[in-house]
């Protein structure tokens, strides 16, 4: 998940007595006015994990996305699935309104989450103290989609719940927290990153062909070569299956989730045939072996010897490269002519 960014939205209520519809178009809740100045701030918790590196996943709100508010007062629900809803605003960012009238009320604790539905699918705690208890039966009959190949569907399955109190200066600050899990479904995969400054692409030598999942599809992250699927912790017992390679090599797999809400839990298909994430200085002069390893101009002379070597880096800078030059060699490149062994031919090759 590299590094997680919080999203951070404010929005100014209307002013007081502003007539609106409800986000069913059907039901306008009648509660408290609202003083002007009163703002809201909704964040992105994020994901727990037990990696050192930060996780890159991100909640992006757009233009009609929508969150659901309660406001709850002494076990009395004041103000019920109020809905709060992403407008476009200037210079392509969003602002929020209120969708209908939300109670105001210092003593009273509000429950918010995300996403708005116009029936949740359980019925909430009034008497609950915090968010967690407020929505837990809601996020056990949590529906999660699954077909999450989508962002929109993807971003659906992923229950977030808050709660929060107005504070000294007329603000209610919800951060949300994750009721789902977050499965992380990586392949056989050896891929090097370069250290180098300016930044170079990574290389990319063993990756997964033909995979294919069985009664479900997660959201494919490319720029990190892993699969996201969201999961209800509820749903125990539920295994995910599928497989990936090509006739006659075709593997298969499968794997039970054992998660907990909030977290992020990464299953590697296979991972002993990949040699993984492979940090590396690229430099002018690093020897290039057969099966289109790296080994570094500063190895041993004993491990150079006895490796396959077939070519040296001579060049590390891609814009010295043509693009028709690029384009044979696969787009992406960082190039190096090699002498082949066999007919002493030079010849480039994609690295």
């Amino acid at each position: 998940m590299k590094k997680e960014m919080r999203k951070t939205i404010i929005y100014a209520w209307l002013a007081i007595g502003v007539a609106m519809t409800s986000c069913s178009s059907d039901d306008v809740i009648a509660t408290a006015e609202i003083p002007a100045g009163l703002s809201v701030t909704v964040e992105d918790a994020g994901y727990v994990t037990s990696r050192a590196e930060e996780q890159g996943y991100t909640t992006v709100f757009t233009s009609g996305d929508k969150i659901g508010v309660y406001a709850v007062k002494g076990g009395e629900i004041l103000a019920e699935n109020a809905c709060l809803q992403a407008v476009a605003g200037l210079n392509g960012k969003v602002t929020w309104q209120p969708v209908g009238v939300l109670a105001n009320d210092a003593e009273a604790t509000y429950f918010a989450y995300y996403p708005y539905v116009e029936s949740l699918p359980a019925a909430v705690d009034a008497t609950a103290a915090d968010a967690e208890q407020f929505f837990a039966a809601v996020a056990d009959a949590w529906q999660v989609a699954e077909d999450q190949s989508d962002y929109a569907a993807y971003t659906a399955s992923d229950f977030m719940t808050a709660s929060a109190k107005i504070d000294e200066n007329q603000s209610l600050r919800f951060v949300l927290n994750h009721r789902m899990a977050l499965a992380e479904i990586t392949f056989p995969t050896t891929r090097y990153v370069f250290t180098n400054e300016p930044a170079i692409p990574d290389y990319v030598l063993l990756k997964a062909e033909n995979i294919v999942f069985n009664g479900f599809k997660p959201f494919e992250k490319k720029e990190a070569a892993l699969y996201a699927y969201i999961v209800n912790p509820s749903a125990t017992g539920q295994a995910l299956s599928g497989s990936y390679g090509n006739e006659p090599m075709v593997n298969e797999w499968s794997f039970t989730p054992n998660v907990k809400p909030g977290t992020v839990n990464t299953y590697n298909i296979d991972r002993k045939k990949g040699e993984g994430e492979i940090k590396h200085l690229l430099q002018v002069g690093d020897f290039f072996l057969s099966d289109g390893r790296l080994l570094s101009k500063d190895a041993d002379a004993s491990v150079v010897k006895a490796a396959d070597v077939v070519g040296i880096v001579f060049n590390i800078n891609p814009d010295r490269i043509g693009d028709d030059e690029k384009q044979a060699l696969g787009g992406v490149v960082h190039a190096t002519p090699y002498q082949d062994k066999t007919s002493g031919s030079l010849r480039r090759r994609a690295i």
